[in-house]
């Protein structure tokens, strides 16, 4: 797993630092892309192991990230993952952090701010666009939960240069 929270700590970053990148959209695509196989290379792995498996902690927690990209635009509680995977939201949230280093809600926060980050560099989508892509209920709510997350408001965020 640690692989997998490097690349997405790097990929944080970059997007953090976009305005000082040549190529930003090649380098976030590419590392983006690692990250995907990364993914793939772990579940090809899990697959040919067979019998031979990781702890169930470890189990859950890569059943947690597989399932993560699926729903993150229309799921965002940890509740919802939990009973996904049948278990209590309170046992998903310890065993990811033990295995991971970071809560399922803190992934689940990550993963739609970069969604989020990539969709609100793209001029043709408004802000009231992106919020709907993302499934939240108003723009009001996305500008909260972004500026939260990342200490600025959606709009303050487009108008740092790329």
């Amino acid at each position: 797993m640690a692989p997998l929270t490097s690349i997405l700590d790097i990929i944080e970053g970059k997007i953090d630092m976009l305005d000082e990148m040549a190529f930003q959209d090649e380098v976030l695509l590419n590392l983006f892309t690692g990250f995907i196989y990364e993914v793939s290379a772990l579940y090809q792995k899990q697959e040919k192991i067979g019998e031979v498996r990781g702890t169930r902690k470890e189990e859950l927690t890569f059943r947690f990230l597989k399932v993560l990209p699926q729903y993150f635009k229309e799921e965002r509680s940890v509740q919802a993952y939990a009973a996904m995977l049948n278990i209590t939201p309170k046992y998903l949230s310890q065993t990811v952090k033990e295995v991971t280093g970071k809560t399922a809600g803190e992934f689940i926060d990550e993963i739609v701010i970069m969604e989020a980050k990539v969709a609100l560099n793209d001029p043709a989508f408004t802000i009231a666009q992106v919020a709907a892509y993302l499934n939240f209920a108003d723009q009001f709510i996305f500008s909260k939960f972004f500026k939260k997350q990342c200490g600025i408001s959606p709009s303050k965020y487009r108008q740092i240069p790329l």
